[in-house]
């Protein structure tokens, strides 16, 4: 059975189709780890630019949401260029691809499209009610640790290659079960009752000057 789609895969698809279309047919947009990335980029005729999701946050708003609402996230990638064996020997090969990119983002910080669209199988979540939304990307400045512990846990013999780290967000993940509103007043009833202890008491109410 295959894996059902997620507010999370759809939401980094739709950021690599979106740098795919800024790119000629010599160039792969991917979302893999930087080490397969890279064994992928090895012996081909196509350079990859590759999106790697490595952290998922919690937005920092909607602390009120419940279970029943979507929960909001941001996320962050690193965007790192991997070349073929052909161009790896031109000297800033890796900093066109990754110029561009940057180029791209920064002239198109809201990613067009609206996500995650709709679906007619009854088993996506998108066949349902769900919230319609854009990301928005936004160049980060993490410190040297932070890129370096990603390139050390790749394994194998990769090499540290000059990347991009971004945050895109907002994405809503979906609820299970959405919370059921309540539908519009109808019919409203107004009950009165006149108290009258005053006047059986013999009392009286004075007014004061208006």
């Amino acid at each position: 059975m295959p894996l059902p789609v997620s507010s999370l895969s759809i939401a980094v698809q739709g950021i690599a189709d979106f740098l795919d279309g800024q790119f000629g047919e010599d160039v792969v947009i991917s979302t893999d780890t930087p080490h397969r990335a890279s064994e992928r980029a090895k012996g081909g005729d196509k350079n990859f630019l590759n999106v790697f999701t490595y952290r998922i946050m919690p937005s920092g708003f909607h602390a009120s949401n419940g279970a029943d609402e979507p929960l909001f996230i941001r996320i962050n990638a690193l965007i790192t260029p991997f070349l073929t064996d052909q161009d790896a020997e031109t000297p800033d090969a890796d900093l066109r691809l990754l110029g561009h990119a940057i180029r791209v983002l920064h002239s198109r910080p809201v990613i067009p499209g609206v996500l995650p669209g709709n679906s007619a199988d009854p088993d996506d979540f998108r066949s349902g009610p769900h919230s319609s939304y854009r990301l928005e990307a936004v160049l980060q400045a993490p410190s040297m640790e932070e890129p370096n512990h990603i390139w050390t846990t790749q394994g194998g013999d990769l090499d540290y290659r000059i990347s991009a780290a971004y945050e895109f967000a907002l994405i809503p993940v979906e609820p299970l079960d959405h919370r059921v509103e309540a539908g519009p007043v109808t019919t409203g009833v107004l009950d009165l009752q006149p108290d009258l202890s005053a006047r059986d008491a013999g009392g009286f109410i004075e007014y004061g000057p208006e």
